[in-house]
């Protein structure tokens, strides 16, 4: 009677595992299964990386005779060869201590073009946030002799500055792929 019962038990069980997807079926001497596999061939994601940003330092004169500009040359690196130009946004903040604002001017511009894309600005007392498209980027991600853009910054003159002081500000730069 025990036996008769096990029996009726497994052959209840016997219908679930059988149709469980990708089961062999229950046996005493072997079980053989199988599964199906897909490989997707998909074009990688376009990686995008700028860098070679360097902090600048300018002493401001009292009575306004200011440094000269300061300039250096900027990596934007695509890693999609087919995808060769970046848009840029551009957000510079005021140059300011508890007294003065420090205008200044920069320009953003592309070194690899003949006829290069650039986006200047003049920052006095708001943050400039612009975005400009075209600049052209490089398939190095070194830029191995092959800097596409530079970044050249000046302050402008005020002679009302009449103390020493100490100021500081951000630039931030958003590169994407277009």
């Amino acid at each position: 009677m025990i036996r008769l019962l096990s029996i009726l038990a497994l052959s209840l069980t016997l219908p679930v595992l059988a149709s469980a997807q990708n089961s062999g079926e229950l046996s005493t001497s072997q079980s053989t299964a199988s599964l199906t596999y897909t490989l997707n061939v998909v074009e990688p994601p376009t990686l995008i990386q700028i860098s070679g940003l360097e902090d600048l330092n300018f002493d401001y004169n009292i009575g306004g005779a200011s440094a000269p500009a300061q300039s250096f040359d900027i990596c934007v690196y695509i890693s999609d060869d087919s995808t060769e130009t970046y848009d840029l946004q551009l957000q510079a903040d005021p140059l300011t201590d508890t007294n003065t604002n420090y205008p200044y001017t920069f320009t953003y511009e592309d070194n690899l073009l003949s006829n290069p894309v650039s986006l200047s600005g003049t920052v006095t007392d708001t943050t400039f946030d612009q975005t400009q498209a075209g600049f052209t980027a490089s398939t190095d991600q070194n830029c191995s002799g092959d800097w596409p853009a530079r970044l050249t910054v000046a302050l402008q003159s005020d002679p009302t500055v009449a103390t020493t002081s100490s100021a500081s500000a951000q630039m931030r730069f958003t590169v994407s792929p277009n």
